[in-house]
């Protein structure tokens, strides 16, 4: 009875989740007429790129799939029917941690499929959230398929146990941006903005941490300045890259002027294939031989 009242009293495990959010259609571009994300009011990342590591990264001409690929598989990928042995995903599981993938019917065979590896497999305590991309449709920004993402992500995080790797993809900016409305675009931008702010205080509050960046830009350049006609299609523009802990507050990854955050001067440090290395280095896992991407917080 004494051993049980023991195992009753043990506090539960503390877990300092890690936060991967990709805000698909966040490019990097000078400011201008056709970039919705300067145009649109967007404090709570403002404030992101003053105040923690931020940079930006390349990437090359591909498809969105083959950008997940890139991503979980830790390598610069170009065709998006090859297959990855190893992925973070794949070596998270390995350890026997629990990740959960957040996201709408519309990516979400880029979240788990690609992101995997090209590999249609859930591994072991991972889990697959997906929300309806039928809620877009909803007039208003809340109950939108993007509202009901962030909520599932509040939801993960204020559980007394919660997973360590969450990988979140929300793909409003991009969609709106293909829609080539430009104010709309812009609500939109602002909208993710305010859900950020709450975001953040959530995971700084679990001793956790935040890396936002993107798997293509759009609403960056929704106007070909060269014939002033709309502009619609993915971009192969810098993507950002911002990473949020308390124990990262006020520190550079490259190049950064602290009393500025506009994305495009920030320093180029990587590419997509450097995040699935950077965030293994937060679990103490070591990359795959396979994985050409490199630890972009290593000087941190």
């Amino acid at each position: 009875m004494e051993d049980l009242k023991e195992q009753e009293d043990d506090p539960l495990p503390e877990i300092k989740p890690v936060v991967l959010l990709l805000l698909d259609g966040f490019g990097i571009a000078p400011d201008n007429e056709g970039n919705a994300l300067s145009l649109a009011q967007t404090p709570n990342i403002n404030e992101l790129i003053k105040n923690y590591p931020a940079a930006s990264l390349r990437t090359l001409p591909s498809s969105i799939n083959a950008r997940y690929l890139s991503i979980g598989a830790g390598c610069d990928i170009k065709d998006e029917n090859l297959v990855a042995d190893t992925t973070i995903s794949s070596l998270i599981a390995d350890k026997g941690l629990k990740q959960v993938k957040i996201t709408e019917t519309l990516r979400l065979a880029a979240l788990t499929n690609f992101f995997n590896g090209g590999r249609d497999v859930k591994h072991s305590h991972e889990v697959w959230e997906t929300i309806s991309s039928e809620n877009n449709n909803k007039k208003g920004f809340s109950n939108s398929a993007t509202d009901l993402i962030f909520k599932e992500v509040f939801k993960e995080l204020d559980k007394d146990i919660t997973s360590n790797f969450i990988a979140v993809s929300v793909s409003a900016i991009d969609l709106s941006a293909s829609e080539g409305d430009l104010e709309r675009t812009k609500k939109t931008i602002t909208e993710v903005d305010k859900r950020i702010k709450k975001l953040v205080e959530n995971i700084l509050e679990k001793k956790g941490k935040l890396i936002i960046s993107s798997a293509s830009g759009n609403a960056e350049k929704m106007i070909d300045l060269g014939t002033d006609l709309p502009d619609k299609k993915i971009t192969n523009n810098p993507l950002p890259l911002i990473l949020v802990a308390e124990e990262f507050e006020g520190l550079s990854i490259g190049f950064h002027d602290s009393n500025s955050y506009d994305l495009s001067l920030l320093e180029k440090v990587g590419t997509l294939a450097d995040l699935a290395p950077s965030i293994l280095s937060f679990f103490n896992i070591e990359k795959s031989p396979s994985m050409t991407g490199k630890n972009l917080f290593s000087n941190l």
